[in-house]
Formats: structure tokens, C-alpha cells, sequence
């Protein structure tokens, strides 16, 4: 188990505070001031897949937040807040009618999101990447749709994508099994051009290190944490032990020494 407290790192979590009929909460949750910040309720009728922002909580232009379903109708959900938190938008949900271009006639299915500087850049189950953009009447529509496919370089049995924001850009990271779906043998990263829309395979990240895990994917910078850099450092969903991949080598191994480490790195952004 690693236990990594950060600052400006939000986790979405269910809410047990709250709960009438069929309606829940969830709760945006900050580990570096162990404080949560509650979202209005949702329709426990419909899918709640993965939730993110548009932009940070403390924005004074106030932010978004927006569900992805993984379902066909509604797609997506999206929340807003003015410039106080206090000043909540009950949650929207929309269908979407753009038609996925890797399976014609049918239209497109959501699997993942990250918001960036007031956008949402979302991936969908064929692997399109597309550009999410609300107007003043807090209407969400589909901008723009990258021309190439999201999905790893050869041939996989298996993979699984993370979205994270690095340093002020976009990166697509895969977990790929290429010979057993037990094993992650395989790692590839992708920063998406924001102007074109479209993802560039990449081989270093520098002096940082990326961080993934199925509640939350972060970056640091290896020499302030006393990591290796230019690694990415995951646990498989299968195995509950984290790996790091060594971006120069191309390397597999354990991560730590010891079965249980924790870093409290919120200093790092002091």
C-alpha cells in the first residue's frame, strides 16, 4: 500500500451522509486538507463511470464538473459552480448524437475524461478523442473530434488507458498486455496536441514521475519525492502491488522494497 497526500489532488468518492430514495451523493474529496466538497445528488438510476473537472475547485471563475455514464442515454452529466462554491447547478445529464466514426451508425460511448483549463477531453469505448466545451447557458457540446484512433501501438490481448494532466499537458497512458490479460508486460504514453487533437507517442517525461491508480493518476517531481524519474508507477487491477516502468529501459519491476510505504508529499507544492 502507498499512501500519497498531495496537494491540489481530488478523489470522487461516495457520500454516506447523504442518501434519500434514488438519489446519492458523492463527494470531491482533497487528501491534502482532508476536507470534501459535496456534489448535489445524483440519479442512482444511471451509471456515475468516472467524474472530473474543468478546471480546479479554487478557480475564482468557478468550474464544472462532468459525469461520464458509459451508457448510451444519458452520456454524459455535467454540474456547474459560480464564482462560490455555494452557488451549485443541480446536475444536467445529455445524450450524445455524434456518431462514433470506428462503428458507423452508432453513436458515440464515453470510457474516460479529464478536464483542462475549462474543457473535457474524453475518450470513447472505439477510441475517438473528443473536445467537450460549455457555453454561458452552461450547454455542453461535443467541439471537435481527433482524426486518429486512441489506442496502443501492435498488437494487445488486453489494455487499460489512464488520462492525466502532466505539467500543464495531456497524456494518454496504457497498461498493455501483449501476451497474457494478467500481466501488464507493456507501457505506452501519448501527449495529446491540443490544437490538432491528436495524440504523439512520446519516450521521456523527464525529471517527474507519473503516478496511477484507479482513484487517481498525479505527477511529481522524482527529485523533490525521492523517486525514480522518468518512470511511470502503477498497480494492476489484477495484483495488489505497484510496478514501475522505466521510460528509458523499458523496464518492468516492483516498485518498493517494502509492503508498505507512505510519502506525504503536499510540501512539494508548497
Amino acid at each position: 500500500h502507498v499512501l500519497l497526500t498531495v496537494l491540489n489532488v481530488f478523489i470522487f468518492r461516495p457520500c454516506s451522509s447523504y442518501g434519500i430514495g434514488e438519489f446519492s451523493n458523492f463527494c470531491l474529496w482533497e487528501p491534502a486538507k482532508t476536507s470534501a466538497l459535496g456534489l448535489l445528488g445524483w440519479n442512482t438510476n444511471f451509471p456515475f463511470r468516472t467524474c472530473t473537472l474543468s478546471s480546479s475547485p479554487y478557480d475564482i471563475d468557478g468550474f464544472s464538473a462532468m459525469v461520464i455514464t458509459g451508457i448510451d442515454s444519458p452520456a454524459f452529466a455535467f454540474s456547474g459552480w459560480g464564482k462560490s462554491i455555494t452557488e451549485r447547478v443541480f446536475w444536467s445529464f445529455q445524450d450524445c448524437c455524434v456518431e462514433e466514426p470506428y462503428n458507423p451508425g452508432e453513436n458515440m460511448r464515453f470510457t474516460n475524461a479529464i478536464g483542462f483549463k475549462g474543457k473535457f477531453y474524453a475518450l470513447t469505448l472505439q477510441g475517438s478523442v473528443v473536445v467537450i466545451e460549455g457555453d454561458v447557458d452552461s450547454c455542453f457540446r461535443i467541439a471537435a473530434v481527433g482524426s486518429r484512433r486512441s489506442v496502443p501501438i501492435g498488437v494487445s490481448r488486453q489494455f487499460r488507458e489512464y488520462l492525466v494532466e502532466l505539467d500543464g499537458e495531456i497524456l494518454l497512458v496504457f497498461l498493455v498486455s501483449r501476451k497474457c490479460i494478467d500481466v501488464v508486460d507493456d507501457v505506452e504514453v501519448f501527449r495529446l496536441d491540443i490544437d490538432r487533437v491528436l495524440w504523439a507517442k512520446i519516450e521521456s517525461i523527464g525529471d517527474r514521475a507519473l503516478f496511477l491508480e484507479d482513484e487517481c493518476c498525479m505527477w511529481v517531481d522524482a527529485k523533490k519525492l525521492g523517486c525514480k524519474k522518468n518512470c511511470i508507477y502503477f498497480t494492476h487491477h489484477r495484483v495488489n502491488e505497484w510496478l514501475t516502468f522505466d521510460l528509458g529501459s523499458g523496464e518492468i519491476s516492483p516498485a518498493f522494497g517494502q509492503d508498505y510505504v507512505t510519502w506525504d508529499i503536499g510540501r512539494l507544492n508548497n
